[in-house]
Parts: C-alpha cells; structure tokens; sequence
C-alpha cells in the first residue's frame, strides 16, 4: 500500500528573526540570519528523511523549492515586485 503525501512548511518567526535589532541596521547580521534560515531548508528535508530511513519507509519522490527573492519581497512587503 502506498500514500501520497504533501508537506510544506513555514518557519513561524523568520521575518522577525531577520529583522529584529541589531540586523535592522547592520547588513552583515541580516545576511548571517538569511544563511541560517537557508540551512534550515536543508537540515528539515534530511531530518525528514532520516526518520522515515529509520521506520524503512519508502520515499519515491521528493521535491525541495527554496523561497526566490520574489517570494521575500512579497512575505515583506505583501506585493509583487511588479504589479500592473
């Protein structure tokens, strides 16, 4: 028996995250927080995959997007970079 499943996930507090002081005013700090978030959508998907290892599930398929600078600006800003 097989099941299709469909996650997607959010990291509640990312915008917080890499506004909140002092990265509001230094760059190097905002760009720090951005790394890590970036990890972040790396270590969830192995995690993800180790647990399902560890049951002897098996994944068939798997599919990762990371978020486009279009897709901050609009979580940010609440438009798109071009709206007619």
């Amino acid at each position: 028996m097989s099941a299709q499943i469909l996650l997607q996930g959010k990291l509640l507090g990312g915008e917080e995250f890499l506004l909140a002081p002092p990265a509001d005013r230094d760059n190097r700090l905002f760009e720090a927080r951005s790394m890590w978030l970036a990890l972040m959508s790396e270590v969830v998907p192995r995690a993800l995959l180790a647990e399902l290892q560890r049951r002897r599930a098996q994944l068939v398929h798997l599919t990762t997007r990371q978020a486009s600078l279009e897709d901050v600006f609009v979580q940010l800003t609440g438009r798109h970079l071009r709206e007619d």
